[in-house]
C-alpha cells in the first residue's frame, strides 16, 4: 500500500489523494482540491504528529479517504481543511471567504463533532452528541470526513500512550464504528473493529490473528473451490461476475466467540464468498439458482436482501451452503451497484442521489437520523443516553414489516410497543395492542423477522410507568419519560395553582371549600 511519504508535492499529492477517481474531477474542481491543500500545508507547518511526521500528512490520508467514499471535491477540500479551525485558529468567515461557505460550513459541522467527550461528565456526553446528531442531519458528509480521521487515526495509535489508545478505541467501539454500521459502510465498521479490538484486547486480538493465521491456508483452499465450481457454471451459462473470497473479519467472529461461548473451532461460516454480477438484477437470482444446485442450503440462514432491502439501502442475497469439505460457507450475491452500496453505504447513496430520483431510499437512510435528533431533544436524563445508544447501536436487528410493507429496523428483543414507537410517539403513546401476523399479541411481544405488525390504539389510552419495563430501545424509553415527567409537572401546577386561589381567597376572607 503506497502512503504519502511516497509521493512529491502539489499535483502528485493530489494524484494520490484522488487515486484512480481523478479522472471524475473537472479542472476547477482539482484547482479548489490544490488550494485546500496548500492552505492546510502552510497553516500547519509547524505542527507535527506523536510520530514525528508533518501533521498535513493527517490531512492528506484523511481526504484520500474521504474521496475513495465520495468524489466530491467539497467533501475532500473540507477533508483536507477538517482540522484548520480547531488547531490553527482559522475562523469560519475566513475559510468561507478564502473557499466557499459550503466548504466552511463542513468544516465547522467536522470541528463541532471533533471531540466526543465519552469520558467527560454526562452532561457533557449529551451535548456532544446532541452536537453529532445536528451536524449529521444538516450534512451526512460530515461523519463521513469523521470516520475518515478516525480511521487514520486508529491506524496510527501505536506513537500514543496505552491510555490514549484505549480512550480512543472505546470511543470508536462504542459509538463511532456502530454509526458507520448504521450508516451501511461496512468497510470502514470492520477495519474501525479490528484497530480497536487490538488496543483494547490485545491478548485476545493475538491469539485469535495466530489461530486464524494457521488455519488460513485450509479457508483459503475450500474457498477456491467454492470460486472454482461457480466459474465453470458461470462459463457455461455465460454469467458475467466477479467473485472474490475471504474469512471474515477478526472482531466479528470473537463476538460471535463471546455471544455464543464456543472456541473459534466451534464457529461456523467464518468463510464467506461473494458474487458481484456485472448484469442485471436477474443475474443475481440465476446465481442463486446455481449455488442450490450444487451445494445444499442452511433455510434458516437465507434471507433475500434484494427483494426486501434494509432500511439503509442494503440489498444483497445472503445464503449459507454446506459446501466442499462439508463446510458451512456464506457466499453473497449483489449486483456491482449494490456493492458500493453495501461497502461505503451513505457515501454511495450520495454517490448515486442525482441517478435515483423516485427513488427513497436516500430519504430512507437519513430518516434514522431525523428519528434520532428527535429523541436526543428530549433526553433529560444524562445517565441513559450512552448505554441506551449501545443498546440501539451495536444490538443484532429484527426486520419487521408494517401491513403496508414497509420495513421497519428494531433492535433484537424489541417489543411491540417499540414498534409503535418507532411509528410516531402518538401512536406509541395510544397504543392498546398490536396485531403479529394475524394475531393479537400484548405489548411486551418480543418482534421476529419478518414480522407483519398492525398497532391497534385508542383516544382513551396513554403510557404509564409500567411500560419502561416493557421497552427496550432508547427512542420509547425516553418518549415515555417524557410524556410522565409533563403529567407530573401538570399535576404538580394545577396542585401549586388551586394553593394560590386558596391563599387568595382566605386573604379576603372568603371561605374555601
Amino acid at each position: 500500500m503506497s502512503s504519502i511519504s511516497d509521493v512529491g508535492c502539489g499535483d502528485d499529492v493530489i494524484g494520490y489523494i484522488l487515486g484512480e477517481h481523478k479522472s471524475r474531477y473537472k479542472d476547477d474542481e482539482l484547482a479548489i482540491i490544490k488550494r485546500a491543500y496548500e492552505f492546510a500545508t502552510e497553516v500547519h507547518k509547524q505542527q507535527f504528529r506523536k510520530s514525528g511526521e508533518p501533521y498535513i500528512n493527517h490531512c492528506v490520508e484523511t481526504a484520500r479517504s474521504v474521496a475513495q467514499l465520495l468524489p466530491d471535491p467539497i467533501s475532500v477540500a473540507a477533508a483536507l481543511l477538517h482540522d484548520t479551525i480547531e488547531d490553527c485558529g482559522v475562523t469560519v468567515e475566513e475559510l468561507s471567504e478564502k473557499f466557499s461557505p459550503s466548504i466552511a460550513k463542513l468544516v465547522d459541522g467536522v470541528t463541532k463533532v471533533s471531540s466526543l467527550k465519552i469520558h467527560g461528565t454526562r452532561q457533557q456526553q449529551v451535548e456532544t452528541f446532541r452536537k453529532l446528531v445536528i451536524a449529521m442531519a444538516q450534512d451526512p458528509r460530515v461523519i463521513v470526513i469523521k470516520f475518515s480521521d478516525r480511521l487514520h487515526n486508529l491506524r496510527t495509535l501505536d506513537f500514543l500512550p496505552p491510555d490514549k489508545q484505549r480512550q480512543i478505541a472505546e470511543e470508536t467501539l462504542n459509538l463511532l464504528a456502530p454509526l458507520a454500521g448504521r450508516f451501511g459502510m461496512a468497510r470502514l465498521k470492520s477495519e474501525m473493529e479490528d484497530l480497536s479490538m487490538k488496543y483494547l484486547y490485545p491478548e485476545e486480538y493475538q491469539r485469535l490473528h495466530d489461530q486464524l493465521a494457521t488455519r488460513r491456508p485450509q479457508f483459503e483452499a475450500t474457498i477456491q473451490k467454492v470460486i472454482d465450481a461457480l466459474r465453470r457454471e458461470f462459463a457455461k451459462q455465460g454469467i458475467r461476475a466477479t467473485i472474490q473470497g475471504r474469512t471474515k473479519h477478526l472482531y466479528s467472529i470473537w463476538k460471535k466467540m463471546q455471544r455464543q461461548q464456543v472456541s473459534l473451532d466451534s464457529v461456523y461460516d467464518i468463510m464467506a464468498v461473494r458474487v458481484i454480477c456485472e448484469d442485471d438484477v436477474a443475474a443475481c437470482y440465476q446465481v442463486l439458482g446455481i449455488v442450490h444446485h450444487l451445494w445444499s442450503y442452511i433455510a434458516f440462514r437465507f434471507h433475500d436482501y434484494i427483494g426486501n432491502p434494509k432500511p439503509n439501502g442494503y440489498q444483497t442475497i445472503h445464503t449459507t451452503v454446506i459446501g466442499p469439505d462439508n463446510q458451512r460457507i456464506e457466499i453473497q450475491i449483489r449486483t456491482r451497484k449494490m456493492h458500493e452500496i453495501a461497502e461505503e453505504g451513505l457515501a454511495a447513496h450520495w454517490k448515486y442521489k442525482e441517478g435515483v430520483r423516485g427513488d427513497d431510499r436516500w430519504d430512507s437512510m437519513l430518516e434514522w437520523v431525523r428519528r434520532l435528533l428527535e429523541w436526543v431533544k428530549d433526553v433529560s436524563d444524562p445517565n441513559d443516553l450512552f448505554e441506551s445508544l449501545k443498546y440501539d447501536l451495536t444490538s443484532e436487528t429484527v426486520y419487521c414489516f408494517t401491513p403496508k410493507g414497509q420495513v421497519i429496523e428494531l433492535p433484537k428483543g424489541a417489543t411491540a410497543l417499540d414498534f409503535a414507537y418507532y411509528i410516531h410517539t402518538a401512536v406509541g403513546e395510544s397504543c392498546v395492542g398490536a396485531v403479529v401476523n394475524g394475531k393479537m399479541v400484548p405489548l411486551r411481544y418480543e418482534l421476529n423477522f419478518c414480522d407483519v405488525v398492525e398497532i391497534k390504539t385508542s383516544v382513551k389510552a396513554h403510557p404509564s410507568p409500567d411500560w419502561l419495563n416493557i421497552v427496550k430501545t432508547s427512542r420509547a424509553r425516553t418518549k415515555i419519560k417524557h410524556w410522565l415527567r409533563q403529567q407530573r409537572l401538570n399535576a404538580e401546577n394545577i396542585a401549586k395553582g388551586k394553593d394560590a386561589i386558596a391563599k387568595a381567597l382566605r386573604a379576603r376572607g372568603l371561605a374555601v371549600d
